[in-house]
């Protein structure tokens, strides 16, 4: 018998990596207010660096929003805005290198869950796809996939920035299938948040597993009853065992 799933997608922060940022701390603003202080003085201090990267995101929050579900802001369009604001010269690898300070500025933690590489190495060892879908930013996820090491292990990433786009939008799931020439009915999706990733993904047409890990939303309750499989951390041999067929979802499907 062939086996049931060809491919799985799978949430990046609180699904393969572990994270903690903090972007409404003060530390990313302060680095923001000193790098441009340096070099102009249009800004008397952290807030208004702050106010103005919002007053600027939110009309293109709201021309995405028009375009789907749930649009996404490309934030390095943003940054790039207040360099032209400071009047500075500037090229897209002073706005990535900009971005990327920030995003440093604001973490204080990242790291791969135990097992993760192990997990997407096996499943690809067992012919199927391993596909990121993550709601995040290029110019922070990229540089985090390769010093975590993760990038080697995918076969195909999308960001959510890049799109355009977001999840719980199943406009975003069928942007994946379709560029994977996946099959909904034999894709799971893999996620730690219960609104974007399985809501979403049920919608989609996705078998889905909930993983409730540290950063999962508390309002999930740790639990996800809409997902096929619903686990306490980052239990990914069960994970392994659904993909793989080893794990019979039908009836009681959910644990605790």
């Amino acid at each position: 018998m062939p086996q049931r799933f060809t491919t799985v997608f799978f949430d990046l922060y609180g699904t393969l990596l572990d994270i903690r940022t903090d972007e409404d701390g003060p530390e990313g603003w302060q680095y923001l207010w000193e790098y441009f202080h340096s070099r102009c003085d249009i800004w008397p201090d952290a807030t208004a660096v702050r106010r103005d990267f919002k007053r600027i995101q939110a009309p293109l929050q709201a021309e995405a929003d028009r375009r789907y579900e749930v649009g996404e802001v490309e934030v390095r369009k943003v940054f790039a805005a207040l360099f032209d604001q400071a009047g500075l010269p500037h090229d897209w690898h002073d706005v990535d290198d900009l971005a990327w300070s920030f995003r440093k500025a604001t973490t204080t933690l990242l790291r791969p869950y135990p097992g993760a590489f192990d997990l997407l190495e096996a499943l690809k060892s067992a012919g199927l796809r391993v596909v990121l879908v993550s709601n995040a930013q290029a110019s922070y996820t990229d540089p985090e996939l390769d010093l975590t090491g993760l990038r080697p292990h995918l076969d195909r990433i999308f960001i959510s920035s890049d799109c355009g786009v977001k999840k719980p939008d199943p406009a975003f799931f069928r942007m994946a299938l379709d560029a994977e020439g996946a099959d909904p009915d034999r894709t799971v999706m893999v996620g730690n948040d219960r609104g974007a990733d399985i809501i979403g993904g049920n919608r989609s047409g996705l078998t889905t597993v909930y993983l409730a890990t540290g950063i999962s939303p508390g309002s999930d309750g740790g639990f996800s009853p809409e997902a096929d499989l619903s686990l306490a951390g980052a239990d990914y041999d069960q994970v392994f065992d659904l993909a793989t067929g080893g794990l019979n979802i039908g009836g009681d499907r959910n644990q605790s």
